[in-house]
This record gives structure tokens, sequence and C-alpha cells, in this order.
């Protein structure tokens, strides 16, 4: 039920924010506002249902921290 009434919030919040741009003529910047309303509300669901949590920075971390615990290891860290 929570999980319905999240999609609604943002669901109108699309309703509300892309029928100006669209009356501007802004196709583009319509995509762009529905693309972060889109991802905001999947962080949201994730964090109320425990889904896979996937965010900008995980790539990074999976990329830089391994190299940084190398790193660290040969340079006799803790």
């Amino acid at each position: 039920m929570r999980g319905a009434a999240v999609l609604a919030v943002y669901a109108y919040f699309l309703y509300r924010g892309i029928r100006p741009m669209l009356a501007h003529g802004s196709k583009r910047d319509s995509w762009c506002f529905a693309a972060i309303v889109v991802w905001c509300a999947y962080l949201s669901l994730a964090k109320l249902y425990q889904w896979p949590f996937f965010n900008i920075i995980a790539p990074i971390h999976a990329a830089f921290y391994p190299v940084g615990r190398l790193l660290d290891e040969w340079l006799g860290g803790d």
C-alpha cells in the first residue's frame, strides 16, 4: 500500500512538471525531468522494499575500493 502511495506522489510530480515543459515545446528537458523523477521513484521504492540499491557512486566504489585496498596492503597498512 505504501508503494502505491509513493508511486502516486511521483506520478503527480511527473505530471505537474512535464505539462508546462511540453507546453513550451522543450521535449528534451521533459525527457531529462522524467528520467530524474523515475530514478527518484526507484530509489524510494528500493529503500521501502529492500530492492538492490544502485546509485551513481556504486560503479566508482566497485572500481576504486579494490585498488585502494591493494595499495593499502602493499604500503603496509592495517
